[in-house]
């Protein structure tokens, strides 16, 4: 990597330098305080759910075990940047199974054992520790009771459940959260 080299010149004075080089560290700064820019047109990024059986597993993937299943994926925000440091919570039957963050580059992937006889309800949840995003959820299978009740949401995606579930989850401010569930009528 080359040292920077600050010459004379009338297009770049030290001060503008100065400005140039803080301005990852105010982006950074930006980001830390919840900011996920201006809204991108009119409808927020849909989030991308793939359920993959265990013989489509692509490689670098290590296979699953029988009983358990493989949950990965990445959480961003309106913009499309990774958010680190989101809570993934994989709840069946209401009580937090399993609790993880997303790391630096906003990914996430753990394993964990889940038999479905029909009477749990399994969801994975995406929350924002800080709360200036809302959370979002995902319901991979859910008991006839919660069904009746209607304990969750028709606007949250539901899939089939898999061996290995791979998501890219959009977290969003309340405006643009609001604006999304209009667009998908459930508002």
């Amino acid at each position: 990597m080359q040292p920077l080299r600050v010459h004379n010149s009338r297009f770049l004075c030290p001060s503008f330098v100065i400005v140039l080089l803080a301005l990852p560290l105010q982006l950074a700064l930006l980001a830390d305080l919840g900011w996920s820019g201006p809204p991108i047109g009119d409808a927020p990024p849909e989030d991308d759910i793939r359920r993959r059986r265990d013989e489509d597993v692509r490689p670098g993937l290590l296979p699953v075990m029988k009983g358990e299943t493989r949950l990965t994926g990445t959480v961003m925000n309106l913009n499309k940047q990774p958010l680190p440091g989101i809570q993934v919570k994989l709840v069946v039957n209401g009580v937090v199974a399993h609790l993880v963050s997303t790391d630096a580059v906003g990914q996430y992937d753990f394993k964990h054992p889940i038999n479905i006889t029909g009477n749990e309800t399994v969801s994975l949840w995406f929350v924002d520790p800080s709360h200036r995003l809302t959370p979002k959820g995902l319901v991979m299978a859910e008991s006839e009771p919660f069904r009746a009740l209607k304990l969750l949401s028709p606007c949250y995606a539901r899939i089939l459940f898999e061996p290995i579930v791979e998501s890219k989850v959009y977290l969003f401010d309340r405006e643009n959260r609001a604006r999304q569930l209009v667009g998908q009528g459930c508002i």
